[in-house]
């Protein structure tokens, strides 16, 4: 038996045995959790002993994809979440008449091709929903009578959280994957039918649990727009997608020297704008938002931070991209993707980032989702880290001695939500890109005193109100992910048995 010297760290180094070489040499692939789960109390086997079928999906760029919501969503990496549960927020459909396999209840769905993080998360087909895969999700179809479905989908959701897929997977190109040959020899504990019953049951408890207090986490977030509006006094008019609504006429001189953009000027656009202007005048004043600007400033991605790289003229910052913008919330900046960059020095004094300055996507976006995503900077984001913002993203200061700057992110946010930011954007290349000019001509809606003056003290009552339900809605949502990580414990735990 080999032993190491006293004066090398023992964590740094993998020992195995020749003859327990499985054809690759990269150490990751020995030293991770998949030799805990499969030394425990129940058999282990390798997954094609036990699955029907490893079948993966098709590949399908936009001239494959059908007009708008006419045809089948296909199952992307994106439509499943950090849990393994499928989401419909963002999705790709197909053409209904093309040939492609449609998926059954029971399927469990492995996502072959991810970052190295998220490669490997799973869901099942719990219930009857046309439905397609894409070539990144590989379909597993188990034999019933020997391994439940949702035992699987649980198990494989365990290795990914436990990193095994993280380490056993092949990387190429920043992209990691799981092919369909590797996924065959893995291999999972097999616990009798009725123990996997079991662990279902706790596991399937657990999920209602959390889903009832996602539910009630929703409900308050959905509340919000309402609130705001119903304060203002805005009626949003009701929404008739019908072939006469869609089909308008604008007049020549509006189109004249602008936008050639039928969004720009349908009815839904001009109700939405008519409805904002119709607001009681005695209440409150309608203005520009770039009457509010005191600051208007473009961001800078920076270089990338390394030794090579780095000097006096630099400075480590978190650069915030479109992608730390958060839907519901602000921002998400306590994950590990987060991107730190080198910024030149006297940019970062430029820029001169301060509390409740206001950060706007002005590229980005995607098919289902406008560009023009709103964040403001709080004191803890500011505490933190050291923070400048990519190329990718506007940042606005306004006039505080009038405006609240929490009040105006609250109603921008809402703006964004009802879709009217749409109207403000440009497309080029599958990329949206905020019209600045436009954006800065929106109108917006502000409180006001008996005298006219800005009535700073009922934006102040709004927006916190508004900031106590999303405060709310967070402590719920965090309240739910809890019962998941305990339940995933202790599921972890029966699996495993005295093993562990």
């Amino acid at each position: 038996m080999h032993t190491l010297s006293q004066h090398i760290n023992s964590n740094k180094i993998t020992i195995i045995n020749r003859s327990n070489l499985e054809g690759r040499l990269d150490p990751l692939y020995y030293n991770s959790d998949l030799t805990k789960f499969n030394s425990g109390i129940y058999k282990s086997i390798p997954l094609r002993s036990v699955v029907l079928s490893f079948k993966s999906g098709i590949g399908a760029g936009k001239q494959d994809q059908a007009i708008d919501e006419n045809g089948i969503i296909q199952i992307r990496p994106t439509n499943i979440d950090e849990n393994g549960f499928l989401k419909f927020d963002k999705n790709v459909y197909l053409p209904i008449e093309k040939k492609i396999d449609r998926l059954e209840v029971g399927d469990v769905l492995f996502n072959n091709t991810n970052s190295q993080e998220l490669v490997g998360k799973t869901a099942i087909l719990k219930e009857e929903k046309e439905l397609s895969y894409s070539n990144h999700i590989t379909v597993l179809k188990p034999k019933r009578d020997v391994l439940l479905s949702e035992y699987l989908w649980i198990i494989l959701n365990l290795y990914q959280k436990n990193k095994i897929f993280y380490a056993v997977c092949t990387n190429w190109n920043n992209q990691s994957g799981v092919g369909i040959e590797l996924l065959k020899s893995l291999r999972i504990p097999l616990p009798p039918l009725e123990s996997q019953k079991q662990i279902v049951e706790v596991y399937q408890s657990a999920y209602e649990q959390q889903k009832k207090i996602e539910e009630e986490s929703e409900a308050l977030l959905t509340s919000i727009d309402g609130y705001l509006l119903d304060k203002l006094g805005i009626s949003l008019p009701e929404k008739d997608n019908s072939l006469k609504n869609r089909i308008f006429i604008t007049q020549l001189r509006q189109v004249t020297g602008g936008r050639f953009d039928p969004k720009l000027y349908d009815k839904t656009t001009t109700s939405l704008k008519q409805a904002i202007k119709e607001t009681d005048l005695k209440q409150f004043k309608v203005e520009k938002l770039r009457t509010f600007i005191v600051q208007s400033l473009a961001g800078d991605w920076g270089i990338e931070h390394n030794e090579e790289n780095y000097s006096q003229e630099y400075e480590k910052c978190l650069v915030i991209r479109a992608t730390e913008f958060d839907n519901d919330f602000n921002l998400k900046l306590d994950n590990s993707r987060v991107k730190f960059r080198l910024i030149k020095k006297d940019k970062i004094s430029k820029i001169d980032i301060q509390e409740n300055d206001l950060l706007i996507e002005k590229s980005g976006g995607s098919p289902d989702q406008p560009v023009g995503r709103i964040a403001i900077l709080t004191k803890d984001i500011l505490h933190n880290n050291k923070i400048s913002y990519s190329n990718f993203i506007h940042k606005i200061r306004i006039n505080t001695s009038i405006l609240n700057p929490e009040y105006l992110f609250c109603y921008l946010k809402t703006i964004h939500n009802i879709k009217l930011t749409e109207s403000m954007q440009s497309q080029t290349n599958g990329i949206r890109n905020l019209i600045m000019q436009n954006y800065f001509n929106q109108d917006i809606v502000v409180p006001i005193l008996p005298n006219g003056d800005f009535d700073l003290e009922k934006q102040y009552e709004i927006a916190n109100h508004i900031q106590s339900l999303r405060a709310k809605a967070m402590l719920l949502q965090q309240e739910a992910k809890n019962i998941l990580d305990n339940v995933k414990q202790q599921v972890e735990q029966m699996i495993l048995g005295n093993a562990y």
